[in-house]
Order: structure tokens, then C-alpha cells, then sequence
């Protein structure tokens, strides 16, 4: 407002301005000083050094224009978070994800988004000029750090972390810390703490992935064990059992080949790069073990026995004698 009036009254010095541009060019300056007045006896009656008693010794002018930028971008937040859910519950219907928007719904929430839209990035605009302002105000020794601008595009602003950010209104003791200060920091703490996430979920998936194969191997060994033990009762009391017994055994064998054939067509769908097609063959090679093994028993590894010396005791010895022993002819 100033600088208009400073310019306005450049140009209305020459003597061709007639006079009443003049009277109300006079006009307007008592009215912007009035005006000026009666905000700085607001601020004043406010307390603010009482309130934040932290930011005492800190220039006025500097101290209202961080209050008002604070405000700002609290209210900045708030609607820019209102854009985005309605921005989700637009997308929610992409690639079939969700129930899809009827056309006066969508309609009228693209016409609310578009009726806010400008709203918000005036007063994007007003906040960056406050920390313009804040720029070129500021002094070292006070220890307040300054607000960053934020993105003019709302796209950007979405996936911008200082959108979250609320403004430093506190003077900081000492040497103003570096992850406060320099942004650079804070990206790489949160590289820092991004890494770490990344590896807890990888663990995490590792885990994960471990259970699937030994729960896969379970279940297939339970249904071939099944399958086994179905056909070996159905072999042997095939001329005992009734005929209605025999097909309820044929149906229930029918049914454990089709979980297995169930199981066996969810490996592809499985394989990742922590569980390898490797590791579920595996496990498929040692239930076809395990089939086989019991199908032919002559495929069992033989057993080995361990032959000892035998022990000879002679008719002529008496129950209190001790025992004779013989050599034993080779």
C-alpha cells in the first residue's frame, strides 16, 4: 500500500494533476495512516511480548508478519487437505479400485475443487510474500528460523513435506541447529530414516515370505500323506468293503487330488524375489519324495546291522558258576 501511494503521488506532482487527484490523493494517505495506527495499537492491546514472552527483543514488525504467517499457513494446511480428499474420492474409481462416482457427484466435486482452487493460491502467494518479507527482516542473532515458500502448483504442494511444516515462533538459545536450519539436513535425515524403514520391511517381508514356503510344504505334505494312506486302505480292503464304502473312498481321494492340484497352481502366483520358484520346487521334490517312499518300499535305504561276538556257556556249568567263554572259530 505504501509504494502504490508513493507511486501515485509521483505521478500527480507534475502540474498538469489537477487538483482534486490531489485532495484525494491526501485523502487516502490520512485514511492508510489512521489505518496503520489503529493496527499497531491492536497488536499492541494483544500483548504479544506477554503471550510469547520468548520473542522479546525481536523487531515488531518482524514478530507480527511471523504471527500472521503462522496463521496463514495453518489455514493454508487446512483447505489444502480438504482439496486433497476430495481429489482422492475423484480418483477412487481409477483402475476399478473402488465403487465409481455417479456424473452429478462428480460434476459437483470437481466444481467445488475448482471453485476453492483460487482461493488457495492467493493465499499461497500471500504467504510466500510474508517469507519474503521474513528474508529480508531477519537477523542472525535473533535464532528463529525462517518459513520456506511453498509450491504455487497444488500437485507439487501434495507431495511437498512443508506443507506439514508449522512456522518456528520460538528463539532458539545458542547456534541455531543445523537440522533446523539448512534444509539439506533435514532431506537426509529423512533419507536416514526412510533407509531404516526399508530394511524393517524388508525383514519384515523376508519373514513373510519364509512362513509361505514352510506353510506351502505343510499342506502339500499333508494332502500327499492324505492321498497315500487313501489308496493303500482302498488297495487292501477292496474285496472287504462294500461297494458304497469304495466310492465314498474314491470321492475322497478325487477331492484331495484337486487340493492338490489347487496348491500346485498357486506356486507361479507366489514366486517373488524373497521366495524363488527354487524354494516351493523344493518343497514339491520332497513330497514327490515322500510319495515315492511310500509307493515302493524297496526304494527304502536298506538297514544296517552291527554283528557282535557270540557268547557260549557249557552244559557241565552250574547255575553258580560263571559263564565259560569259547573261542569262536573264524
Amino acid at each position: 500500500m505504501d509504494k502504490s501511494i508513493e507511486a501515485t503521488r509521483t505521478d500527480v506532482s507534475t502540474d498538469a494533476s489537477p487538483q482534486a487527484a490531489v485532495k484525494f490523493l491526501e485523502k487516502v494517505e490520512r485514511a492508510h495512516k489512521i489505518t496503520k495506527e489503529t493496527v499497531e495499537a491492536l497488536y499492541t492491546a494483544l500483548d504479544v511480548h506477554e503471550s510469547f514472552s520468548e520473542l522479546e527483543g525481536v523487531d515488531l514488525d518482524f514478530v507480527r508478519t511471523l504471527l500472521m504467517a503462522r496463521d496463514l499457513k495453518i489455514n493454508i494446511r487446512k483447505r489444502a487437505v480438504g482439496s486433497f480428499f476430495e481429489w482422492d474420492r475423484l480418483d477412487q474409481a481409477t483402475s476399478g479400485r473402488h465403487q465409481a462416482f455417479g456424473t452429478k457427484l462428480h460434476q459437483a466435486t470437481r466444481a467445488a475443487i475448482k471453485k476453492r482452487t483460487p482461493a488457495l493460491i492467493n493465499s499461497i502467494n500471500k504467504f510466500n510474500t510474508y517469507c519474503a518479507t521474513l528474508d529480508h527482516l531477519h537477523k542472525p542473532e535473533w535464532g528463529i528460523p525462517i518459513p520456506e515458500p511453498l509450491p504455487i502448483l497444488l500437485g507439487e504442494l501434495r507431495e511437498d513435506a512443508l506443507l506439514m511444516q508449522d512456522v518456528w515462533i520460538t528463539c532458539t538459545p545458542g547456534k541455531l541447529p543445523r537440522w533446523l536450519g539448512d534444509s539439506k539436513v533435514r532431506d537426509g535425515i529423512r533419507a536416514m530414516l526412510k533407509t531404516d524403514r526399508c530394511l524393517e520391511e524388508r525383514r519384515r517381508l523376508g519373514m513373510e515370505a519364509d512362513n509361505l514356503c514352510r506353510w506351502f510344504g505343510r499342506e502339500l505334505t499333508v494332502i500327499e500323506r492324505a492321498l497315500v494312506t487313501a489308496s493303500s486302505l482302498s488297495c487292501h480292503a477292496a474285496s472287504s468293503l462294500p461297494r458304497a464304502n469304495s466310492t465314498q473312498d474314491y470321492s475322497i481321494a478325487l477331492r484331495l487330488q484337486q487340493c492338490k492340484k489347487t496348491l500346485l497352481h498357486l506356486k507361479p502366483r507366489w514366486c517373488s524375489p524373497l521366495a524363488s520358484a527354487a524354494r516351493f520346487d523344493s518343497q514339491v521334490q520332497l513330497v514327490a519324495g515322500i510319495a515315492l517312499s511310500a509307493a515302493s518300499p524297496v526304494h527304502a535305504p536298506p538297514i544296517s546291522f552291527a554283528w557282535i561276538t557270540p557268547v557260549l556257556v557249557s552244559h557241565a556249568a552250574t547255575p553258580h558258576d560263571p559263564p565259560r567263554l569259547d573261542p569262536v572259530d573264524d
